[in-house]
């Protein structure tokens, strides 16, 4: 997916299941033109509610080609988040975001809700 850097973040819901890794790999662009991401620094967190100080879980960030930066969340991972905010045994919405520092400044870049449902094949 390549996502444009402005001044506003891309609402970017995010849907994930119990039984499913998360992989996100994005390529960033500003003006039309790819951006290099080297030496930046991202951060991609889901909390229960906007506002809390603390995460329920971040992503994993490597960068396995060309700079191009991979967001993972393992399955583990989901299913630890839906059992620790869920109010039924079938899904819950949580809310995340996804940073990338700029002269140590953050800037938000994707941003919205987390729908996280039990998978019907394995946990």
């Amino acid at each position: 997916m390549a996502t444009d850097v402005t001044d506003e973040p891309l609402d970017y819901p995010l849907h994930l299941r119990t039984n499913a890794t998360k992989t996100l790999l994005l390529t960033f662009t500003q003006n039309g033109s790819n951006l290099n991401v080297s030496g930046r620094t991202f951060r991609a967190q889901i909390k229960a509610q906007p506002e809390d100080s603390t995460p329920l879980e971040s992503f994993t960030v490597t960068f396995p080609a060309n700079h191009t930066p991979k967001f993972t969340l393992t399955a583990t991972e989901i299913l630890a988040m839906l059992n620790a905010i869920s109010t039924t045994a079938n899904g819950a919405t949580a809310y995340w975001d996804l940073q990338m520092e700029t002269s140590s400044v953050p800037v938000v870049l994707l941003s919205g809700q987390v729908h996280i449902v039990r998978g019907v094949s394995g946990a």
